[in-house]
């Protein structure tokens, strides 16, 4: 059998014996004797099987606390006993102090604005304050684009005609004596008076005073050019071609002299080329 012992800690088993387990019906509890004194611990049996758990007996008077024994090894867990009714709640305890302040929340959305109030009434103009210096001078603008020229103005009246200048001194040539006669450079002085080129205005003659064309050349006119470049040889003139080719031949093509070597003359027979 078992035997148990009961101490501050719970019941452990602090014997074993042979004889086989028997279960007893409970007897009533005598008186609690005197506490005795603390016994040496012994050595901690083993553990036995966990007996039946018989009914539990009417408490006892509490006995005085006796010193606390080595503590035994600890028994297995018992059954989880069912839960007992809830009791009644007890009575409200009082309020505690209050908590420190939390900390600031979120700013909100703004509202939404309230209509304008009534105007007021205009107050006095205050006296005028004395004029702040004078600000900087800004940065010059871009020139603006060149508008339209204006109207031409009236013509102004004449002047006063200016006092007539000093007179120049004398050239170097004094006036001829013979109208049309050219003067010329002889190498050390002008010669005046020279009908040798005869110039009357429209027409110039080489060789005579009455040149018919716009160049007459030698006395009797016999070549003339006319303002046109036409060229004419009068009876008393003559044309004299030193570059032609033996056997070419001058003809007249439109009153005008013209040389061609498409056209030859070879002794007594002509020859078209």
């Amino acid at each position: 059998m078992v035997e148990y012992n009961y101490s501050n800690n719970g019941w452990r088993g602090v014997s074993s014996a042979t004889t086989p387990a028997q279960t007893n019906t409970a007897g009533a509890t005598g008186a609690t004797g005197p506490t005795g004194a603390a016994g040496t611990a012994g050595a901690a049996g083993a553990t036995g099987p966990t007996g039946l758990t018989g009914a539990a007996g009417a408490a006892g008077p509490t006995g005085l606390t006796g010193a606390a024994g080595a503590a035994g090894a600890t028994g297995p867990t018992g059954l989880t006993g069912a839960a007992g009714t809830a009791g009644a709640t007890g009575p409200t305890g009082l309020t505690g102090a209050a908590g420190a302040a939390g900390a600031v929340g979120a700013k909100g959305a703004t509202g939404s604005t309230g209509p304008t109030g009534v105007t007021g009434a205009a107050g006095s103009n205050g006296a005028a304050g004395a004029t702040g210096p004078t600000g900087l001078t800004g940065a010059a603008g871009t020139n603006g684009a060149t508008g339209p020229t204006g109207l031409t103005g009236a013509a102004g009246s004449n002047g006063a005609t200016g006092a007539a200048g000093a007179t120049g001194p004398t050239g170097s040539l004094s006036p001829g004596t013979t109208a049309g006669n050219t003067p010329y450079w002889n190498g050390s002085s002008w010669v005046l008076n020279s009908s040798n080129i005869y110039n009357n205005g429209a027409n110039v003659g080489i060789g005579t005073t009455n040149p018919p064309s716009l160049l007459s050349v030698g006395n009797g006119n016999g070549f003339q050019v006319d303002n046109s470049g036409n060229v004419t040889i009068g009876s008393n003139g003559s044309l004299t071609i030193n570059s032609l080719v033996q056997g070419e031949v001058l003809f007249i093509n439109n009153s005008k002299v013209a040389q061609s070597a498409n056209f030859f003359w070879i002794m007594a027979m002509a020859v078209w080329v």
